[in-house]
């Protein structure tokens, strides 16, 4: 299956006065291969004015790829732009995150959420990297608590204090 680069995904980022700069944002289910295949930008040549010399800033919308392009030619009759990868695209390496942990792209507006065994706990990271964050916030508050719970049961309780007696005279008084 070919897959193709939508227009709502290519902006402009900048118009010069012989070349411009687009940004496309990549749909995650596409890959590096994909992105570098002469018609992944074919359709839009037309109704973006891709031309020679444009450069194409290319964004995972996970945030997991980068990379720059250039144009380098257009064929119009088969809709084919061709390409080449002047900053190579490139993918992040995952986070270190703590086992039984994980982060996965939700997509949406939950974007990233993070798992532990499987179920969701939070959604809504921009990036892995704030994901994993989060994660380990988690895990310090619950090694926090699990220290305070098993100090205040090694501890004994406090004894009370002795409690006034009680008259009647204070007691009609207090009503």
């Amino acid at each position: 299956m070919t897959a193709y680069l939508e227009s709502k995904n290519l902006h402009v980022e900048y118009t010069g006065a012989h070349r411009s700069t687009y940004l496309a944002r990549i749909p995650q289910d596409h890959t590096a291969d994909d992105v570098l295949a002469p018609e992944y930008f074919g359709k839009l040549m037309a109704s973006k004015t891709l031309t020679a010399g444009d450069r194409i800033l290319i964004e995972w919308q996970d945030f997991s790829k980068f990379g720059e392009l250039v144009v380098l030619g257009q064929v119009n009759s088969i809709n084919h732009l061709i390409t080449s990868a002047i900053v190579p695209i490139k993918e992040r390496a995952a986070p270190n995150i703590p086992a039984k942990w994980e982060i996965r792209w939700i997509g949406g507006a939950e974007l990233h959420g993070i798992f532990y065994d499987d179920a969701l706990k939070e959604g809504g990271f921009v990036t892995q990297e704030l994901a994993a964050i989060r994660i380990h916030t988690l895990v310090a508050m619950d090694v926090e608590k699990a220290a305070v719970r098993a100090a205040t049961s090694q501890s004994k309780a406090a004894p009370k204090a002795p409690s006034k007696p009680s008259t009647k005279k204070a007691d009609a008084e207090a009503a």
